[in-house]
């Protein structure tokens, strides 16, 4: 029999939740109980939302959601009930979540709050289990096509729900409106959007005169940056999120063209966070030319995300100062969406795009929503 799907955002950009066919039996929640795994329980994003699932608790109509284990690169815990257990972690003890959870009456989601670009290989193993996946991680709904479409069949076929809102604009319903209008039969005619709240960030504390160096080392004691900033100033945290946009709207093998901010072959070198310091000090001066020139020509630059008839570019560029993405706050994001059947009306999608409980609160919207969907 053919498997059917339902679509649907509650509020959120990246929750889908494919209904499987009659064959297959999810487990059912004992008092709507589901276990939480938290994978990178002790980073920014996956500390913080540990601290709020604790605060969420009991709540009424919300799943009980019971945060039963935390596992990073070298540690394991196990909690039950009262009582935590911290263990070493075991070779292959990610490998073996699908067999040792989907065996359980209680249902389970694993949320990876990691940015590890290995570890998606094993969500489609996770989801044919009927173990739920949420994740902030972008790299296995934007790598490797073979692999994105055995994620997302994985979830068709078994039914359990994955859900990835944080991926872009932090939870912003971004990803959810190119969803509803895919659903509609409308695919975008152009997108334009500041995708990164760390470069958002960078580029607006070098407007007001920081320097390079300065700027990223800001956004990184905010919080705003990936775990390696180079991996944010090389544009390809921006080309993933416009992959993921694309993709979302059926879009889905077009060539990104990625001009850096700082060029790749010194960023490959930049191993370390001295290295990584010493690089951005030495383009200090660079960046200062670049930005003085903009201000000559009386434009801001900011680094954009494009799509339309020309192909798609991450890259930064030199904008109005009365362009709405000139005026972005701090690490805003927005997200300007062009349609075919009304070109001159773009749907315009704005708000908060980086920081720890941004994204903390977006990842917890969708394991909520995820949750529900299980426990029903």
């Amino acid at each position: 029999m053919t498997t059917t799907t339902r679509i649907h955002s509650a509020g959120e950009a990246g929750f889908v939740e494919f209904r499987a066919s009659p064959g297959h039996r999810r487990p059912v929640a004992k008092r709507g109980s589901v276990e939480v795994v938290v994978i990178g329980h002790t980073g920014q994003v996956g500390s913080a939302l540990v601290q709020r699932l604790t605060r969420i608790g009991g709540q009424r109509g919300l799943p009980e959601l019971k945060f039963s284990e935390g596992i990073n690169r070298s540690r394991h815990i196990f909690a039950d009930g009262r009582e935590v257990r911290e263990l070493p972690r075991a070779s292959g003890s990610l490998g073996e979540l699908a067999s040792r959870l989907g065996s359980r009456r209680r249902p389970a989601v694993i949320v990876d709050c990691t940015a590890d670009p290995d570890l998606p290989r094993l969500y489609p193993d996770w989801l044919r289990a009927g173990i739920g996946v949420v994740t902030p991680n972008k790299h296995g709904l934007a790598g490797d096509e073979k692999l994105y479409r055995a994620i997302r069949e994985a979830a068709q076929r078994s039914g359990a729900p994955l859900a990835y809102s944080a991926t872009v604009g932090a939870g912003s319903p971004i990803l959810s409106t190119l969803r509803r209008m895919r659903q509609a039969g409308a695919a975008p005619s152009g997108i334009t959007a500041v995708l990164s709240g760390t470069l958002s960030h960078v580029f607006s504390a070098m407007t007001d005169g920081a320097s390079l160096s300065e700027a990223v080392a800001d956004a990184r004691s905010r919080g705003f940056t990936e775990p390696n900033p180079l991996e944010d100033l090389s544009g390809r945290d921006v080309a993933r999120k416009l992959r993921i946009m694309l993709r979302e709207a059926g879009l889905d093998e077009i060539g990104i063209h990625r001009e850096p901010v700082v060029p790749d072959a010194p960023a490959r070198s930049a191993s370390d966070e001295p290295a990584v310091k010493a690089l951005l000090e030495s383009l200090d001066e660079a960046w200062r030319r670049r930005l003085a020139q903009a201000r000559s020509r009386q434009t801001v630059m900011v680094y954009l995300a494009r799509f339309g008839q020309s192909g798609a570019t991450v890259a930064p560029v030199c904008v109005a100062p009365d362009s709405p993405f000139a005026r972005l706050a701090g690490s805003g994001n927005r997200a300007c969406i062009e349609w075919p059947d009304d070109p001159d009306c773009p749907m315009d999608i704005f708000g908060p795009g980086a920081g720890t409980n941004v994204t903390a609160g977006a990842v917890l919207a969708d394991l909520v929503e995820a949750a529900s969907g299980l426990a029903r």
